[in-house]
């Protein structure tokens, strides 16, 4: 008796003749009932020929993908008709029952705003971010140009908020003309207070140093946060240096390791580098003020817990010459995050022991930095 081999085409064992032959009689059966009843073999399944079939294409043939595919472009086409029909009808509404606002309206409405300004002030308060819009607005409205407007830095922390939940709305509120709001350009520059780059900087380093030295001694006190991101292909190429940006890089040690490593699985002149597809991101969060600041981030492609642990160890390294105590690292429950724990096992550990603090070797006292994952993440 032969043996199952996908490489024998002629000669097979008698359970795979068996197994063939009755799927052969299946298809074969309900190919003939479709066509006794209809008079014509339909090889096209109702349910995956749909468009809001939640099949994947794998488990479809030929005919079926092709079915899915025009009744996918018809929804398509009737939604894109509809949706410039409903475009139509409101530029006909805006045409018909818009109201231009000219200069002296403009005046009434200015004049409006001063008369109450002081009942607005005095029932939400000078000090508040209702007063302070209110008053921000009032001298927008006021002022002869745009140039000579300075913004309250409450207001451009709001407009940020609004920009990083929707870049787009924040643009279609800004030229609707309700209100006036910052520009896009304005709030690049409070963005990019420092340039960012890959890996360690000591811009962090010098700001995290000049936040402990302005506060008491409490705020040495923290834990170090990280988690991986997803962000999207791509390079990108900074004018000013000539630079490009948008592959893996996991500091020189991983760096170096990787291309080893890929070495010796394929022709060492035909190495390339990988593009990054997550970020992962080491910030420092105080544990009894409400410092947060990102550390460092590292342009990945596929993480493990291998990799994550020098980054780690550098991280609080770094830190600790700062001058921050570091007492616990917080992650999601990652299987790499998991791996990453179980490194700090020591020899002679048993498997079963489970890893929940290591002692922190950068600094002159024995003391434990805790590890803690998030229940709630896979």
């Amino acid at each position: 008796m032969w043996l199952c081999d996908s490489r024998q085409i002629t000669n097979k064992c008698q359970h795979c003749n068996l197994y063939q032959r009755h799927s052969l009689n299946s298809a074969l059966s309900t190919a003939t009932k479709k066509f006794e009843a209809t008079g014509k073999l339909d090889l096209v399944s109702p349910g995956r020929s749909s468009s809001n079939s939640h099949t994947n294409y794998r488990f479809c043939n030929t005919p079926e993908k092709l079915a899915r595919l025009t009744s996918l472009h018809h929804v398509v086409s009737l939604q894109k008709k509809e949706l410039d029909r409903l475009k139509d009808r409101i530029n006909q509404q805006i045409e018909c029952g818009g109201v231009s606002i000219d200069e002296p309206v403009h005046d009434d409405l200015v004049n409006m705003m001063k008369d109450h300004t002081d009942k607005v002030l005095q029932k939400h308060g000078e000090d508040s971010f209702l007063g302070i819009f209110w008053s921000q607005q009032m001298k927008s409205a006021t002022a002869s140009s745009s140039k000579g407007r300075r913004w309250h830095p409450l207001v451009i922390k709001w407009c940020l908020y609004l920009q990083h939940l929707s870049s787009k709305a924040y643009e279609t509120i800004r030229n609707s003309g309700v209100i006036n709001l910052p520009s896009s350009r304005t709030l690049r520059d409070y963005k990019h207070l420092e340039d960012t780059k890959i890996g360690f900087s000591i811009e962090a380093d010098r700001q995290l140093f000049d936040i402990l030295k302005q506060k008491d001694d409490l705020a040495k006190y923290g834990v170090i946060l990280f988690d991986e991101m997803y962000v999207k292909q791509g390079l990108v190429f900074e004018k000013s240096t000539g630079a490009l940006f948008g592959f893996t890089d996991l500091g020189e040690v991983n760096n170096q390791l990787d291309e080893f490593e890929a070495s010796l699985k394929s022709d060492a002149s035909l190495l390339q580098r990988p593009l990054a597809k997550t970020v992962i991101v080491f910030m420092f969060k105080g544990l009894f003020t409400n410092t947060a600041l990102p550390y460092a981030h590292f342009a990945a492609s596929s993480l493990t817990g291998a990799d994550m642990f020098p980054l780690l160890w550098k991280v609080i390294e770094r830190l600790t010459r700062t001058g921050c105590c570091i007492l616990g690292v917080t992650c999601d429950g990652g299987s790499p995050n998991r791996r990453l724990f179980q490194l700090h096992r020591l020899p002679g550990d048993p498997k079963e022991k489970i890893i929940y603090k290591t002692l922190n070797v950068f600094t002159d006292e024995a003391k434990d930095i805790f590890f803690y994952r998030l229940a709630s993440s896979a």
